[in-house]
C-alpha cells in the first residue's frame, strides 16, 4: 500500500484492514509484475533523474539516481548501472569509424568498427558477428 521512511503499510490478501510494519532497513524483493507496478509508478515517476522506462538507473555503487542522501539501492533485474564513460567510449568508436564523416556508417565502416571493438574487447566478437548479419539484412541501400 505505502512505504514510509520507517514503516510499511500493507494489506494481506482477503483482508480489509491494513497493517503496519516498522523497519530500520527495508530490503524490497519482488517479482517483475509487482516491481513494475510499485517501482516504476510510485518511485521512478517521482524522481526526475529516472529517465529509463525499463529499469531504475543507479550509479556504479548501485545507489539509486535521484536519492540525494544515497539511502536507496537497486540491485538485479530492476536496475541498470549508468556508465557515462562507456557511452563516451562507444561514441568515440563510432566517430573514429565514420571515415567519410557523414554521420553514418557504411557497411565497410561498420566492418572496421566491429574489428576494432573485437580486438579491444574480445568478449564482443560473437555479438558483433550477429550484428554483421543484421547489418547485411537491413541495409536497404547496400552502402
Amino acid at each position: 500500500q505505502k512505504v514510509e521512511s520507517d514503516h510499511l503499510i500493507y494489506k494481506m490478501k482477503n483482508e480489509q484492514d491494513t497493517r503496519k510494519l516498522d523497519y530500520g532497513l527495508c530490503l524490497w524483493s519482488t517479482g517483475i509484475c509487482e516491481l513494475k507496478l510499485f517501482i516504476f509508478y510510485n518511485l521512478a515517476h517521482m524522481l526526475p533523474e529516472q529517465k529509463n522506462t525499463r529499469a531504475l538507473i543507479t550509479d556504479n555503487r548501485l545507489r539509486l539516481k535521484g536519492i540525494h542522501d544515497s539511502s536507496v539501492y537497486a540491485i538485479g533485474d530492476c536496475s541498470t548501472i549508468e556508465n557515462p564513460n562507456l557511452v563516451r567510449g562507444l561514441m568515440q568508436f563510432f566517430i573514429d569509424a565514420d571515415v567519410d564523416k557523414n554521420g553514418l556508417l557504411s557497411y565497410d565502416e561498420f566492418v572496421m568498427l566491429a574489428k576494432t571493438i573485437s580486438r579491444k574487447y574480445p568478449i564482443t566478437a560473437n555479438h558483433l558477428k550477429q550484428a554483421d548479419k543484421l547489418f547485411e539484412r537491413y541495409d536497404v541501400d547496400k552502402s
